[in-house]
């Protein structure tokens, strides 16, 4: 748990104050597709310290995080298990509405080096934690 929390923690840094490129949110994806039992508190607390280095209203990002953690674990058997292009089809969807909503813009460079790199994570997060795919449909 330490170990994630420093690399959100870089996460949230580099996005609120290097570049506007939503690190945490690939991140929290891929926490949410290999998260453990109680990562809800976890990913509430990086959301609203990401609003606070980012100056936006608190709890905005966290609402958003725990939206996006309620929606993969009701279609986690659709998304997760389900072929490539779910997968790819929820970080694209998932990236569209973030960048419409926090950064009040359709950038569509923006948007695919988002998803391409989400993907290119998530396939190497999958071969990483293979085991963890049984787990993580029974939960």
């Amino acid at each position: 748990m330490k170990g994630l929390a420093l690399i959100l923690s870089l996460c949230i840094i580099a996005e609120s104050v290097l570049i506007s490129f939503p690190f945490t949110l690939v991140f929290i994806i891929l926490i949410s597709i290999f998260r453990e039992e109680n990562i809800d508190i976890f990913v509430f607390v990086a959301g609203f310290f990401l609003d606070f280095m980012a100056l936006r209203i608190l709890g905005i990002d966290s609402l958003f995080f725990l939206t996006l953690l309620y929606i993969g674990g009701r279609y986690r058997k659709k998304i997760y298990e389900g072929a490539f292009i779910y997968k790819l089809l929820f970080l694209m969807i998932t990236f569209v509405i973030y960048n419409w909503l926090f950064y009040k813009s359709f950038n569509l460079y923006s948007i695919l080096v988002t998803t391409v790199l989400g993907s290119i994570l998530l396939v190497w997060f999958e071969k990483i934690f293979p085991e963890n795919d049984k787990k993580r449909l029974a939960v």
